[in-house]
């Protein structure tokens, strides 16, 4: 293989690579690098949790009184957020440590939504489980080993 197509077909696999970067973990690279694809990520992030608040939203049975709780809940968690990964990381502290404290606490943030508002259907219990078997209990003292 030539020189040329060798480095091109280089170039190409990090570009994707860095392009489809979906998880903090797979941004490590330089300072530069890794802090535009943590950006990346975070935008990631957040669009899923746009998704998921969309979703609750939506809820037929959602009152209005909900919506509103909802909407003041998801205004206070952005500010604990924040404050968290700031108080974790402070200010003086590496930049891309608390950039991927918010995206961990984003993820944590949409899945609790979507569990919330759409639970797994676990389906009716099941009467199929066997009976634990019956361990007889020692009551009697002396008869138990001396050491």
């Amino acid at each position: 293989m030539r020189p040329l197509t060798a480095l091109s077909l280089t170039l190409v696999i990090f570009w994707g690579m860095s392009a489809r970067a979906q998880d903090e973990k797979d941004c490590y690279r330089s300072d530069i690098e890794t802090g535009q694809c943590l950006v990346k990520v975070l935008k990631s992030a957040d669009a899923d949790l746009k998704e998921s608040y969309k979703y609750a939203y939506a809820k037929r049975d959602l009152s209005q009184r909900d919506r509103t709780n909802l909407m003041a809940a998801e205004r206070a968690w952005i500010a604990y957020r924040n404050a968290a990964c700031k108080a974790e990381y402070g200010v003086d502290r590496d930049k891309n440590l608390r950039v991927e404290c918010i995206i961990k606490l984003t993820k944590l943030r949409a899945d609790d939504i979507k569990y919330l508002y759409d639970p797994p259907c676990l389906g009716p219990p099941s009467n199929n489980f066997p009976e634990p078997p019956i361990v007889p209990v020692q009551t009697d003292l002396r008869s138990l080993p001396l050491k």
